[in-house]
């Protein structure tokens, strides 16, 4: 009853939450111990009974939502990376919420305990893993390094979760849909921007990229999809974590070991079709001089061969149009092999009805044509 009523005061303090992060109550009666309301629900994250517990991590998580919504509508401040600016506002008369102090790492330290429990519930470690997925899109993030490295850890163990359906028959689909909310969780630590490049970079290499590779492989299409996309963050990562050559060279191998498989089958969900096709996007772009010419020839022909299909075709143009982008600034992505049979390819498309198609198809033929040299084009 208890947190059904404080889940209606967060649903009624929706617009404005910042007195649950900063008004002090007694925590208990005649107790001159005093906390907040979210440090009341932080603390209950050890509750005995499940359903209460997964009750009072779905309160904290709404709360945790509404507080970035109000900071993004400017009713309040979220505490940023820089104490001069967050003594300014306050001093100006704005409300400062600051997360980072005690509140985050008490968080992470709290959905730790949960998603390493061995008797813990799927619907324990599911909670956590939104709670999360919601922190990383406060300032800061999830926190430091070793918070990073201890959630990937954490991350890493759900991948790994045995869902043999003849030992596990009972769990096998809830196992597989915690391992898609875990794949989510990543992806978004990945995209939000709210941590430090390096330290994502640092971690994720040597702890979940070859278990990331590996769901692409899984049977689910849910769960293959969500790791096409994951891998479709990294090459971006890299660049942005100053990463040498020698981890691009050996990040770029595994996933074209990864993507290529997914790339080449026909008979495949929709879902992973177009996932594969920006999961090779994002690779050719970023990473093509860590790939031998063949990868990139390879890859090259997939696309031409998708460009092809009825089914592919809008998340192919897309693709050739980012992977041109990229060949014209770079003089080690050469599209020459593919180009010829590409614009004949999409000057057909010009004559379908769709208005779309064909604003996308002459848009992927811009950007193409611009790759050319000089000396190749003949108006």
């Amino acid at each position: 009853s208890a947190i059904r009523t404080l889940t209606a005061v967060v649903e009624a303090t929706k617009h404005d939450p910042s007195k649950l992060w900063i008004d002090e109550f007694a925590w208990r009666q005649n107790s001159e111990k005093k906390t907040t309301v979210a440090g009341a629900l932080v603390n209950r994250f050890k509750e005995r009974e499940e359903n209460c517990r997964v009750d009072i991590i779905e309160c904290f998580t709404r709360l945790l939502s509404y507080t970035v919504s109000a900071s993004s509508a400017g009713v309040l401040v979220l505490a940023s990376c820089t104490s001069m600016d967050d003594d300014a506002l306050a001093a100006s008369g704005a409300v400062v919420v600051d997360l980072r102090s005690n509140v985050s790492s008490a968080i992470v330290k709290a959905t730790e305990k949960q998603l390493s429990a061995k008797k813990g519930g799927e619907r324990s470690k599911s909670s956590a893993i939104a709670l999360l997925s919601t922190l990383c899109l406060a300032p800061g993030g999830i926190g430091s390094s070793e918070q990073i490295t201890s959630v990937f850890r954490h991350v890493k163990t759900i991948l790994n979760a045995d869902d043999d359906a003849n030992t596990r028959r009972h769990t096998a689909v809830n196992s597989k849909s915690l391992k898609l909310e875990a794949l989510c969780l990543v992806r978004i630590m990945l995209s939000c921007k709210k941590h430090d490049a390096s330290d994502i970079k640092s971690a994720l290499l040597p702890i979940l990229l070859s278990d990331i590779c590996k769901c692409v492989q899984e049977d689910w299409y849910k769960v293959i999809s969500e790791a096409l996309r994951v891998l479709m963050e990294i090459p971006g990562l890299l660049v942005l974590g100053s990463a040498t050559k020698a981890e691009k060279d050996e990040v770029a191998t595994s996933l074209y070991d990864a993507i290529e498989p997914r790339l080449s089958e026909h008979d495949l969900d929709q879902e992973i079709k177009e996932c594969a096709l920006s999961a090779s996007a994002s690779l050719v772009s970023v990473l093509h001089a860590s790939l031998s010419p063949d990868q990139k020839n390879r890859i090259l022909t997939l696309l031409l061969d998708r460009l092809k299909n009825d089914t592919t075709r809008i998340a192919a143009i897309k693709t050739l149009s980012k992977v041109g982008r990229a060949a014209k600034s770079s003089e080690d992505l050469d599209l020459t092999s593919v180009m010829n049979e590409a614009l004949e390819q999409l000057a057909l498309l010009l004559r379908q009805q769709s208005r779309s198609l064909k604003q996308s198809a002459l848009e992927c033929i811009d950007t193409l044509v611009l790759c050319l040299p000089e000396s190749d084009i003949d108006m």
